[in-house]
């Protein structure tokens, strides 16, 4: 009998799991590549909250770029998101996000829409390898502060993250006039 209810429970729950994860991910264009089922709700969910995010995933769909979005392990605690050049073969380039398991919801999104773009200005910069990455971000970007990492962010990432949380939270960040000042910085 209990052989009986364990097979029976076997095969109720695992379509149902594989449903759930396809119902997660089905926002998702096959070369944005989450690992967790958290991280394909979070951005399937608030994407359709956010035009800024549905924006990027869009685009990243389009572009000749694989993205695994990861859930970190042990991490610096400076960052709660990165990405991460992993390399490049025929027309298509790999980068990894990483996002920290503790992060979640609105904040989750934001951080994962500033990556997408940084995913965008990787591809728009037609990286080849890890050199050419850090060239990237030295020239567009500038260093992020995080100790002890040789780190750099980008005024229109920053952007794409506050614009993301604003129209999650219909609140204004207070980190938007950071971004602003450095955007304008960049136009000079």
């Amino acid at each position: 009998m209990h052989r009986v209810l364990s097979l029976l429970c076997l095969l109720c729950c695992v379509p149902a799991t594989t449903v759930f994860a396809e119902r997660h991910t089905s926002c998702l264009s096959a070369n944005i590549r989450p690992s967790q089922v958290w991280i394909a709700r979070t951005l399937c969910q608030h994407a359709r909250h956010s035009a800024t995010l549905r924006r990027l995933l869009t685009a990243v769909g389009a572009a000749p770029l694989v993205v695994y979005v990861e859930e970190a392990g042990s991490t610096p605690s400076a960052w709660a998101a990165r990405i991460r050049f992993v390399g490049r073969a025929a027309a298509w380039r790999y980068v990894v996000i990483d996002v920290r398991p503790g992060v979640s919801g609105p904040v989750a999104a934001a951080l994962l829409a500033h990556e997408l773009q940084h995913a965008l200005e990787i591809d728009d910069g037609r990286v080849e390898n890890a050199a050419e990455f850090r060239r990237l971000f030295a020239r567009i970007g500038f260093p992020s502060g995080v100790a002890g990492a040789d780190a750099f962010d980008t005024a229109a990432a920053i952007e794409a993250g506050v614009d993301t949380l604003r129209e999650l939270t219909g609140r204004e960040p207070m980190t938007t006039a950071r971004a602003y000042r450095l955007r304008s910085r960049e136009r000079d």
